[in-house]
């Protein structure tokens, strides 16, 4: 899923909604206030997995449970191994299943009520489920079985199962039929183009006098452009400053539990480990929820044998192992989207968009409909000129065959499989990172792109003719710059800016390299490398560009005054990492949430500091901005924020006594009920861009991290068996229950569980066994395809 400082302001939005969701409840019968489930153990649970009729599977089937609640689906057909995948990802995250596929169908009011009225319009507006019907029309038979098949899975356990998971009193969900179109909607779910949050937040400045030395500067930032501006005018103030609505990061909020938003994924060759067999590293960075987005499991059936992670809903690994070579991603931060200016160019169609609300009457919503895209100006929420008609041109919104990449993926053997398995890819983009048996390793970038200019955009919305022009001729895959193995002995992707010669410009917004370049430079630390070697590295806290800055910005700060230069002592001995129990991390933060406010406002460009905040590129800007100010003009505001920071020297407060997360259910930052779903509260290591990563906001204030790493992978290709898995939270979505968030706190620690490959080493580690007999090879279950 990128860096991804662009969430770090969920929380606030979480708020929101939550209270939005207590109203609409107390209003809805309270079913938020539904008593909750007793706790449950493992065996429990699983007795209740097994209290279901069987499902008609063709052949005998077993389900091996670990002690986290990991299932290992053992099938003799490939069908059979698509409804156990239904069952148990029914069984795990049902409610986070409907809770996502009425995100992703703007149905959001049929859970909160009236207030999101406007959300549901902007997403039935933005059209996430467009392309569905004809994703489906075109899926091959061997993927239309395995959708059908699983489809069939979730609807058996559903129409079974008793109780009902909370979820579904809690948000006043309706026990309908899943469909395989639903499937594939939460896929276009998790392909949301994460450009979408950056151009949203700066479309009210784009009106403004100062915008093009404002937009020039964004391109600076990203390192696009050459610094001279001598020939832009100033920038005046932004609108940024007086607090616009921004309704439309409610809607953000929203999808941020299922877009891939970022990650560190690295492997080195068989000729740097210490086995000399090639190992892979992987951490998603998303949204902190529980349940976790990704379910782990492993399958063995004719066609797949894998072990890894799968979005809850999605039967598919994302990243894993098999027995060739193993792989994970991390998002390109692909640009995908064109905003299209289509005032008077007429011939648009109208939607009308019918709208269950929990607790009110129905109600209707339209949009327009060109041949470019959906009208998404006709959505109130979202920031676009109220006098111009803008169309939202998504590649999302082509049919494209994301599910058979991933099988195909899946099954591949080679980095060359690989790149023949994506053909069919087109969103999200994915750099995707591989590792084979024989040692090779390299990098595939993964998208479908229109063919753009390589510079930087002259603004955020085009004309119809420069649309036209780029999406003329869309490239895939093996358009774009390949490594297939054989060249390199590390490699590393971390959401930072592709390969220099791409043909096309690849996206607009990325985060600094500071992950990429920290993984290479631990990696370059020792000869021989083993999986402990890349453990350490995804847990590391060092913060490149930080403690850069606080060793060129203190350089004169131990002349100043003494409070000031006490201060600068403390903060010069700060070796840069963000554990939780160091106190520099802390000085740091305040110095740096003093400074860059009282920066940009001598500056005169208040509404820009908040953009580089949240793009993660502050620190860099405000080095920047002050070697460009008198010397003088400099040390004073350095010493401000210094003396900003005393009282955090004082106290001794730690960066886990600020730094923090909630642990349990989706509501726990509702007001007044969310105690009732949360378990825990616990200190987060890491900070915006360490390869640890936990994104939150600029205050020293204790807050809550919303977005970062949420999950890990590692695999050493010597042995099929060595493949360890963690999520913060756990494998069962059910609340309350023992495998609810028992991962925690081995996330936390670091550690993780190893996940075996070979049938044999799953029986003997894995101790409970749920079996099925097969009933024949009939099939029921052509008519789960529709829309």
């Amino acid at each position: 899923m990128p860096g991804d400082a662009l969430y770090s302001s969920a929380s606030t939005t979480t708020r929101r909604l939550g209270l939005v969701a207590v109203i609409t409840a107390l209003a809805a019968g309270c079913g938020v206030l539904a008593p909750l489930p007793e706790p449950t153990t493992r065996i429990e649970r699983i007795a209740t997995f097994e209290r279901i009729p069987p499902p008609p599977f063709q052949q005998s089937v077993s389900i091996h449970w670990d002690a986290y609640k990991i299932p290992f689906i053992e099938a003799e057909t490939d069908y059979d191994a698509a409804v156990a995948l239904g069952l148990v990802h029914a069984h795990l995250r049902l409610g986070q299943m409907e809770f996502g596929k009425r995100v992703v169908s703007g149905r959001i009011a049929e859970m909160a009520g009236p207030p999101a009225t406007q959300i549901d319009a902007a997403v039935r507006a933005i059209g996430l489920r467009r392309a569905v019907p004809e994703i489906l029309d075109m899926l091959p038979a061997e993927t239309r079985a395995w959708i059908e098949g699983f489809t069939l899975g979730v609807n058996h356990y559903k129409a079974h199962v008793a109780p009902l998971p909370h979820d579904f009193a809690a948000l006043g969900l309706d026990n309908e039929p899943w469909t395989a179109a639903d499937t594939i909607a939460l896929g276009r779910l998790a392909a949301a183009d994460l450009n979408w949050t950056a151009l949203f937040s700066l479309l009210p400045q784009r009106t403004e006098p100062g915008w093009p030395a404002l937009w020039h500067r964004f391109g600076e930032a990203q390192g696009a452009l050459a610094p001279s501006i001598a020939a832009v005018p100033p920038a005046t103030p932004t609108r940024a400053e007086t607090a616009p609505d921004e309704g439309w990061r409610e809607m953000i909020a929203l999808f941020a539990p299922f877009a891939r938003a970022g990650s560190n994924s690295f492997a080195v060759s068989g000729a740097r480990s210490a086995t000399g067999a090639a190992l892979i590293a992987n951490d998603p960075h998303l949204a902190l929820t529980v349940p976790n987005l990704w379910l782990v499991a492993g399958v063995k059936a004719p066609s797949l044998h894998a072990v890894g992670m799968m979005p809850a809903g999605i039967p598919a690994f994302v990243l894993g192992r098999n027995e060739h070579l193993a792989w994970g991603a991390t998002n390109m931060r692909h640009w995908a989207t064109d905003f299209v200016d289509v005032t008077g160019q007429g011939g648009f169609t109208v939607e009308r968009h019918h709208l269950e609300r929990r607790g009110l009457w129905p109600t209707t919503v339209e949009n327009r409909v060109s041949r470019w895209g959906p009208i998404v100006s006709d959505a109130p929420l979202l920031p676009f000129p109220e006098d111009r008609d803008i169309a939202m041109r998504w590649l999302g919104h082509l049919p494209s065959n994301e599910l058979t990449a991933l099988l195909d993926v899946a099954r591949a053997e080679t980095g060359a499989d690989i790149l023949r398995a994506v053909e069919g890819y087109a969103v999200p983009g994915q750099n995707i990172v591989f590792a084979e048996a024989d040692g090779d390793i390299g990098m595939i970038l993964t998208t479908a792109t229109p063919s753009r200019p390589t510079g930087w955009p002259d603004d955020i919305i085009v004309s119809p003719e420069e649309s036209d022009r780029a999406w003329e001729r869309v490239l895939g895959p093996r358009d774009l710059p390949q490594s297939l193995g054989g060249e390199v002995d590390v490699i590393a992707s971390a959401n930072n800016k592709p390969v220099a010669d791409a043909p096309t410009r690849l996206g607009w917004f990325f985060p600094r390299d500071d992950r990429v370049r920290r993984i290479y430079q631990l990696l370059g630390a020792k000869e021989r490398l083993d999986l402990d070697d890349l453990r350490a590295v995804q847990l590391d806290t060092y913060a490149i560009t930080e403690h850069g800055l606080v060793r060129a910005l203190l350089t004169d700060a131990l002349a100043l005054g003494p409070e000031a230069t006490r201060v600068a002592t403390a903060l010069s001995a700060w070796d840069g990492h963000f554990e939780t129990d160091s106190n520099g991390a802390v000085l740091y933060q305040a110095f740096l949430a003093d400074l860059a406010p009282a920066l940009y406002a001598a500056l005169d460009r208040a509404g820009e500091e908040r953009w580089h905040r949240e793009s993660g590129q502050l620190p860099l800007e405000v080095a920047r901005e002050l070697s460009g100010l008198p010397s003088d003009r400099a040390l004073d505001l350095i010493e401000g924020a210094l003396e900003a920071a005393a009282p955090f020297l004082d106290d001794g407060t730690r960066w886990g006594d600020i730094h923090r997360i909630d642990v349990g259910y989706l509501l726990t930052r509702a007001p007044l009920i969310g105690a009732r779903y949360r378990l825990d509260e616990i200190a987060v290591r890491g900070g915006q861009e360490t390869v640890a990563k936990s994104a939150g906001p600029l205050t020293t204030e204790p807050h809550q991290v919303a977005f970062g790493v949420q999950s890990r992978h590692l695999s050493d290709l010597s042995d099929p068996n060595a493949n360890y898995f963690v999520l913060f939270g756990g494998q069962d979505g059910f609340i309350n229950a023992e495998n609810f968030a028992d991962q925690t706190t081995l996330w936390a620690a670091g550690d993780t569980i190893q996940v075996p490959l070979e049938i044999a080493e799953v029986r003997r580690r894995f101790s409970h066994t749920t079996d099925f007999a097969g009933t024949g090879p009939t099939r029921q279950d052509s008519h789960l395809i529709q829309p």
